[in-house]
């Protein structure tokens, strides 16, 4: 079996070429391989999160993508890790599914967090 890297580069191959369903596959590969090799906090682990959200998204698959994004968050918050672009990544992507899935108020939450912790790395936070 390929390992984790060649899995993200074959699965990120495939998405640039649109070829979004190959894309889903490789990614779901990619994610069980993180998921033996890494710790749930890892950032490789988190990143195979967030591509297979992401295609999944484009897809259409907006429930399962939601889905993926909120496990990613609950992570992120169990650990109190860092707010970093990964975590404004993983708000903005599922707030673009929420918004797909009519859920607007939340939606519209999620994004205001999102521009807070972009904020903040740009350095326009309080702190």
């Amino acid at each position: 079996m390929a390992g984790w890297s060649e899995l993200m580069s074959g699965g990120t191959e495939h998405f640039l070429k649109g070829e979004l369903a190959d894309a889903v596959v490789v990614f779901r590969d990619a994610l069980a391989e993180a998921e033996q090799l890494f710790a749930e906090t890892d950032e490789r682990r988190l990143l195979s999160l967030t591509m297979l959200a992401t295609v999944l998204a484009l897809t259409g698959e907006h429930a399962a993508a939601e889905s993926i994004y909120r496990h990613q968050l609950a992570i992120r918050e169990a650990a109190a890790m860092a707010e970093d672009a990964g975590l404004a990544e993983a708000l903005e992507g599922l707030a673009r599914c929420l918004r797909e899935r009519g859920e607007a108020p939340e939606a519209e939450g999620v994004e205001a967090r999102a521009r807070a912790v972009r904020l903040a790395l740009a350095g326009g936070g309080d702190g």
